[in-house]
């Protein structure tokens, strides 16, 4: 056993020193010793040897430099992403594959090789590395594991770091990246020391916690593949007796090992020899015969376990034949003769003592010795039974206290092996059908119990079975015990039937199986059964041999003391046994536990999870028995955790759905599993050459059974070369897994969600299935681009479902009208939740088949939530079958038809005008007097059939959307039916009436008496525009209205520009102070009238505490004297607000602009050398963190992990898009990584100003990479930290790539932070979109650019759509030289609306310096000048230019840059490597191929 050094061996060494194995070692200590002391270095050393492989180096703890830590791991150059926004990984992304630490330039130890090289010689890695600070020490390791033949593999290790005396702990990933999403890891997350993040956190939970033990070293075998890890040791620094510091494993490890594994046996052993002696000098060799028998059996089978370690792979096998001094052969055949000799179980203990690991061997030893332990415990006790019940052989004998003592004994302890071996069944360390048990391994009472009860359930049955041998004796045969035996397995065999022949064996004695697992495939009470029944034929026989007239004539009676004994024993156990089995009822499994505490639905347990919990290609019946019990089981293939370099097969991933109640897959799980299984789908490579035909694959796949696929040993799972076997690969694949579902007769829950690539062949085969307890079905877009062939079989199968309760068929536009007709028949009489969203839209070819559809619809009476969205070709005489069948809802809640009405609708239905359907739906709603949720966006085309809501009683409706529903004169009388309505429903929470600039003021006056107490949304954006001057008069009615709702949260009034002052004055006495957002957007601009009323509006405003987002749009006239008045510090929570003049911003958010801007000036710190104290990292949960939940953190809890300190790399893109709790603590994490390289925010616009603060005293000096797309864009709810984040950015010298995407809302005052920004490094730049017409800032642009002009290194530029940017400040441009620019894109900074079109002279002249320019955007720049254009007649131009976007540059100009299309066209010509060049305004590309 090798040890890895982690931290600096604290006080007196554990240890005393090695010897020195041999010269050459010698000459390397001497010379390490020598580069040692040339550097000053003159610390104690002290060399730990306990292999002359495995050289340890620890240090005393005298002062030193930190520990560096080195580690190669599998990870490509860049990260890349899927459009779907997934991470590109490769198959073994983040596998470990060497550590080493070192000190200074020497290696603590050699390098740890953890993965074998044939594994990663194809795949691409980098190397890691980061120093340990000096109070940092490690006390843990957390790693994802997959199990393999050699050894494990392990992937995205964490170091567990704490601070020296603190409790301050964190996990330090060792490739330094915090990713976010978490990509999806192989295996499943241990840790080592076994459970050490779990101790961690309930630690952090505790006020006052300890600090953990620091490991000293970890342990590890060496390998001629790879290297294992087996443990670790720890620094035993208080100097007490601490087992577990001294040794690195627990006190029930050694008692285990010394107790059980090697006193029990050898105690046994010893006494059963005395027992042979016994038998031998009574002449008793029958007993010698059958004694020795079962002595035998576990030499027997222990060589059969002996030959099967030594003819598979493994750990174990790959240290002993590191070196190449041992061969497999040779140690084999050593160990077959330990143990004919029975020494092997002293070199298992050996060895797993000096390990601390339990060898594999010695469990199979263990198991071995049940099987002696039964035969001597059979046989003794029939020798005991036969001597007191005075059989005639044995009274003769003359045997004295002590024989009968020690025989006695012998008997006891067989029965308490037998007992132990039973009791461990039901603990998790072992598994019975696959199935770990509920309880660990250690001291504890239930376990001691356990043991107790089944050593005396044995003890009994064993008794039963002697008792039955006396009681049928006679003179001429005497074969009553060995019957009983006989019966007591075939009985085995018929009840417990599951399980396997060693099961009916032991079934003989004792129960097989586990005793606290209620739903265990070897039921307790079934056992209980045979032994009662066992106990009272026995006893029934004991009591008829007691008369003299005996049928058995040389019965024999047992005496009474030993016969109380045996009834005691047996009831004893038997109720205890009892009491166990219920008890275990109560308690549930951990594992169980463990996956429910990470998973979101609490109700479900993912397949995928629990095979990689049990470490299993597929879960086994038995465990899958028990999670049904708990929950439903989830096959979610599409997180499955497959590894594609090694072998599996179709058969063994989706056999087991057709046992499982709830299934999902998606369509990349389809894909991934061709990739595989490569088009394989038999359970061997044999059985696949017999298979000629799809029909023999499916009939494999539909008889596969529990336990008996096993994945192929030979052939290797690979993608297909051809796009031709890929998409056969599909076929199979998708044929196969629908078979399977096909033939499931227990699903629940189906869902499919995006498996367009399954073919019709594949949907056919569902013509014979029967889902007669399907309640949940999602075919989410299965059925579109071009796919509806095979609906038909599934719509089919769906019509006979009548237990279903929920159906989702959305976006499948594709399926045909004649497949819709098979739901004549649908009688879905439970059906509560209809989702059929684009079913009917513009892609839809036949839409007769909307009326089968509603028509099964209008008969189902559960009905609770219907959505038919974007439906606008269902026709009139479809939903017309909800008036003939009389559509009774009467529980319908939420429904949502937007877009079912349209003007596209109306095309549809030319010849009338309005569609009738519209008046059939509506007169159906009235009657649903339970209706919550209503939205009917866009449905314009409906004008009279609003009349139909009149007689709507709607008392429970939450939420409604009339989305531009009345934006047309026509609709004006249907809108005051529909807000008479309104006014009634008091619950109402959410309303949605934008652009509805048709309502006449007689309708907003129907909302009078309306009392919206529970509101809490309103938007009504141009409600009140230019051209609805006739309902302007009814704002005063709806500004009354809301004035008297106090819980409102967002308002929305954006673009009512013609509500007047007297009915803004009706605010006065409202009281929002739950008021969150608020949008006035052009309310108050210069053509406003009643700008008097802002006056009212602010001051209502100043009472919302909590406001965050505040638009007047940047039109707006509202006074400055107004603004003014308001008192400093109203809305310290305000992240978003336009309209507000700059300089009262930071004095209404209560904040000084300049606060916290503790940073020296640049002209004071040039070098940026300024260090202040690290700030302590943020807390943050452990799904949180690159490592997610996985290993059963309770989430929510007080105790958390501090984030990393060491990365260099946080790519956490969409990680705040919409949570914003952690967002401090993490980016104050961030400000203390100052090895940080690569950060990406990206799209993390929920990031508050409160959040950004705290980057205040980062120091990134290593910083080239930094991607903050729209993260201050106009939804942003942080711009205010726009300030912060340049001012830090600007101190950055080392930036090489910098991103700001569309982030317009950066205030002018960020912008100024750099002024002192020196990026000589830089090479790409994206600042597109900052200064657009949503920018305040343009003003401040000069500053930007005048920082670009001075990036030579500059390859990348991106200012599209930058046409706020002001001619002054484009002719900043004139001192900047990028002599190697490759891209530069300006589109849209030249337009018509641009400010700065004087400006692009400078541009265009900087540009024609840019030799290296290959791709040019300048699309949209119609507003450049003719005379800028002659700028570029510039002999030899761009002669690298091969891409060219010069789009509306030439037509349609009003800036006259037309007049210089000869100019650009002479320029092109020049251009010698120009391919695509884009010219006109509309069309295609004008393309000169130059090849």
């Amino acid at each position: 056993m090798g040890r890895f050094m982690t931290s600096r061996a604290r006080g007196t060494a554990a240890r005393e020193p090695g010897p020195l194995a041999s010269e050459k070692r010698s000459f390397l200590w001497e010379r390490w010793k020598q580069q040692k002391s040339e550097r000053g270095d003159a610390r104690a050393v002290e060399i730990e040897l306990e292999d002359e492989e495995a050289p340890l180096l620890s240090l005393q703890d005298q002062p030193r430099a930190g520990i560096q830590v080195v580690a190669k791991i599998v990870w490509p150059k860049e990260l890349g992403y899927e459009p779907n926004g997934r991470m590109r990984l490769t198959t073994d992304f983040g596998l470990l594959v060497s550590l080493e630490l070192k000190e200074g330039d020497v290696g603590l130890h050699s390098v740890l090789k953890l993965a074998p090289d044939k594994r990663v010689k194809e795949e691409q890695t980098q190397t890691f590395s980061f120093y340990l600070g000096p109070e940092e020490e490690i006390v843990g390791l957390s790693y994802h594991e997959v199990m393999e033949g050699e050894g494990s593999l392990y992937y995205h290790v964490h170091l567990i770091l704490q601070k020296c005396h603190t409790a301050e702990t964190w996990r330090e990933p060792l490739s330094r990246h915090n990713l976010w999403p978490v990509p999806t890891h192989a295996g499943h997350l241990r840790d080592l020391p076994k459970g050490i993040s779990k101790k961690l956190l309930k630690k952090l939970a505790e006020d006052g916690a300890e600090p953990a033990k620091a490991i000293q070293c970890l342990r590890f075998l060496k390998g001629k593949e790879q290297d294992h890890l087996t443990g670790v040791l720890y620094t035993n620094s208080s100097g007490c007796c601490d087992i577990l510091g001294l040794t690195g494993q627990s006190m029930g490890f050694w008692l285990e090992l010394i107790l059980l594994h090697f006193g029990l046996p050898y105690m046994d052993l010893v006494l059963d020899i005395m027992q042979l002696r016994l038998f031998a000098t009574t002449g008793m060799y029958d007993y010698v015969l059958f004694n020795l028998t079962g002595l035998a059996l576990p030499v027997l089978i222990s060589i059969r376990h002996v030959l099967e370690f030594f003819s598979q792979r493994n750990p174990e096998l790959d240290v002993l034949e590191a070196g190449g001094r041992y061969c497999a052969p040779c140690l084999a055949i050593a160990m077959v003769l330990a143990v004919v000799l029975q020494m092997h179980i002293v070199c298992l203990t050996v060895w797993s003592a000096s390990m601390r690991k339990m060898h594999p061997l010695l469990a199979c030893v263990k198991s071995a010795e049940v099987g002696e332990a039964a035969v001597s415990a059979v046989v003794q006790m029939n020798f005991l039974v036969c001597m007191l019940a005075g059989v005639d052989a044995f009274s003769t004998l003359d045997l004295d206290t002590s024989q009968v003592w020690r025989l006695g004994a012998s008997i006891c302890i067989s029965c308490f092996s037998l007992g132990l071996a039973f009791a461990s069944k039901d603990t998790v360390g072992s598994k019975v059908l696959g199935l770990p048990g509920k309880l660990e391994m250690a001291p504890e009472p239930v376990l001691a119990g356990l043991v107790v009860v089944r050593a005396l359930e044995v003890a009994s049955r064993i008794l039963s079975i002697n008792v039955i041998h006396i009681s049928t004796r006679m003179r001429s045969i005497s074969v009553g015990g060995p019957v009983a035996i006989l019966l007591l397995l075939l009985t085995s065999c018929l009840l417990l039937n599951e399980g396997g022949v060693p099961d009916y064996i032991a079934g003989v004695i004792g129960h097989p199986g586990q005793v606290l697992e209620q739903t265990s495939l070897l039921s307790i009470y079934r056992s209980l059964l045979v032994h009662c029944v066992l106990m009272l034929v026995a006893l029934g026989l004991q009591l008829a041999a007691r008369p003299a007239d005996s049928v058995f004539d040389d019965a024999k009676v047992m005496p009474d003391w030993l016969m109380g004994l045996w009834l005691s024993t047996g009831i004893v156990s038997t109720v205890s046994l009892i009491a166990f089995a219920r008890h275990g009822s109560q308690v549930e499994h951990p594992i169980f536990v463990g996956l429910k505490q990470k998973g979101a639905n609490v109700d479900y347990l993912s397949y995928s999870a629990l095979a990689a919990e049990l470490q299993n290609n597929e879960v086994p019946k038995a465990a899958m028995e028990a999670a049904a019990a708990v929950c439903c089981i989830d096959a979610d293939l599409q997180n499955g955790h497959l590894d594609p370099k090694s072998s599996k097969t179709i058969a063994a991933i989706v056999a087991p759905v057709r046992h499982m109640r709830r299934v999902s897959i998606r369509c990349d799980a389809i894909s991934q599993l061709a990739k595989f299984v490569a088009g394989s789908l038999l359970e061997s490579p044999a059985a696949m050459t017999r298979a000629d035909s799809q029909n023999d694959v499916l009939q494999a796949m539909c008889n596969c059974q529990w336990g008996t696929s096993q994945p192929a040993q030979t052939q290797t799972s690979t993608w297909p070369a051809s796009r031709g076997e890929s998409g056969e690969s599909i076929r199979q694949v998708a044929v196969a897994l629908v078979s399977v579902l096909a033939v499931s007769n227990v699903l629940e829950e189906l869902h499919l969600v995006d498996c367009r690539l399954i073919p019709q062949d594949a949907w056919m085969k569902l013509c014979n299935a029967k889902w007669k307890q399907l309640q949940k079905a999602d075919f989410t877009g299965c059925f579109d681009r071009g796919r509806g062939k095979g609906a038909a079989a599934l719509l089919e199968v769906l019509a006979q479902c009548s237990q279903l309760k929920e159906l989702h068929l959305v976006h499948c536009n594709k399926i045909p009208g004649k497949a819709w007709m098979k739901l004549d028949n649908a009688k879905w009489k439970q059906l509560q939740k209809a989702d059929f969203t684009g079913c009917f839209d513009r892609k839809v070819e036949d839409a007769e088949g909307a009326a089968p559809l509603l028509q099964a619809l209008a008969q189902c009476p559960e009905l609770k939530e219907l959505r038919l969205v974007d439906c606008y070709k269902i026709p009139n005489d479809a939903w017309q079958k909800l008036c003939d069948y009389n559509a009774q809802w009467t529980l319908l809640e939420k429904v949502d038809f937007t877009k079912c009405f349209n003007d596209f609708s109306r095309s549809y239905f030319f010849d009338q005008q309005e569609p009738e359907g519209a008046t059939i739906l509506l007169q159906t709603l009235a009657r649903c007097p339970n209706l919550q949720e209503l939205s009917c966006g866009d449905c314009n085309a409906i004008s009279r059939a609003w009349m139909k809501l009149c007689v709507a009683e709607w008392k429970q409706l939450k939420k409604a959307d009339f989305t531009g529903c009345f934006n047309r004169a026509r609709a004006a009388d249907g809108s005051v039916a529909v807000l008479k309505l309104l006014a009634g429903c008091e619950q109402l929470e959410e309303l949605q009436l934008r652009y509805c600039s048709a309502i006449p003021s007689n309708g907003w006056m129907e909302l009078c008496n309306a009392k919206w107490a529970q509101l809490m949304k309103a938007e009504f954006w141009e409600c009140f525009h230019d051209e609805t001057q006739q309902g302007a008069r009814g704002a005063t009615t709806l500004l009354q209205v809301l004035a008297q709702c106090p819980k409102l949260k967002e308002l929305g009034l954006g673009r009512c520009t013609k509500i007047p002052s007297t009915a803004w004055n009706c605010l006065s006495e409202a009281n929002w102070t739950q008021l969150k957002k608020a949008d006035f957007t052009a309310c108050f601009d210069d053509e406003r009238k009643g700008t008097e009323g802002a006056a009212t509006l602010l001051k209502v405003l100043q009472r919302c505490k909590q406001l965050e987002d505040l638009r007047f749009g940047a039109g707006s006239r509202i006074p400055a004297t107004l603004w003014e008045e308001l008192r400093a510090g109203i809305w310290p929570q305000l992240s978003r607000c336009t309209g507000v003049p700059q300089e009262e911003q930071a004095r209404l958010r209560g904040k000084a602009d300049d606060e916290g801007d503790h940073l020296p000036d640049r002209a004071k710190d040039p070098e940026g050398s300024c260090n202040p104290k690290r700030t302590p990292g943020g807390s943050l949960r452990a799904d949180e963190l690159n490592v997610n939940d996985q290993d059963g953190v309770p989430k929510g809890g007080s105790g958390r992990f501090h984030l990393p300190k060491h990365l260099t790399a946080a790519v956490m893109p969409h990680r705040f898009d919409e949570a914003e709790d952690c967002a401090k603590e993490e980016l104050q994490a961030l400000a203390s990584c100052k090895d940080l390289e690569d950060l990406n925010l990206s799209s993390c616009s929920a990031i508050p100003t409160s959040a950004w603060e705290k980057l205040r005293v980062a120091r990134w000096a290593k910083l080239q990479r930094a991607n903050f797309e729209s993260c201050f864009d106009a939804e942003s709810k942080g711009v205010g930290g726009a300030t912060t984040l340049l001012r830090v950015l600007a101190g950055c010298a080392e930036l090489k790539e910098l991103n700001l995407f569309f982030c317009s809302a950066i205030p002018a005052a960020a912008w100024k932070k750099l002024k002192v920004a020196r990026w000589p490094k830089l090479e790409k730049a994206n600042f597109a979109g900052c200064f657009n017409s949503d920018s305040e800032a343009a003003e401040v642009a000069d500053i930007l650019l005048c920082v670009l002009a001075k990036c030579a290194e500059l390859k990348e530029l991106n200012l599209s759509s930058c046409f706020m940017i002001p001619a002054a400040a484009w002719k900043k441009l004139d001192i900047a030289s990028w002599p190697i620019l490759h891209k530069a894109n300006f589109e849209g900074c030249f337009n018509l609306d641009s400010v700065g079109a004087e400006g692009a002279a400078t541009l265009l002249r900087v540009l024609t310096k840019c030799a290296e320019l290959v791709e040019l955007n300048l699309s949209r720049c119609d507003a450049i000048p003719a005379l800028a254009w002659e700028g570029l007649q510039v002999e030899r131009l761009w002669p690298k230019l091969k891409r060219a976007n010069l789009d509306g540059c030439l037509v349609n100009s009003d800036g006259g840059g037309a007049e210089g299309a000869d100019t650009l066209r002479c320029v092109l010509r020049t251009c010698p490597q120009l391919k695509e060049a884009w010219t006109a305004w509309t069309g295609g590309p004008a393309v000169e191929d130059r090849d």
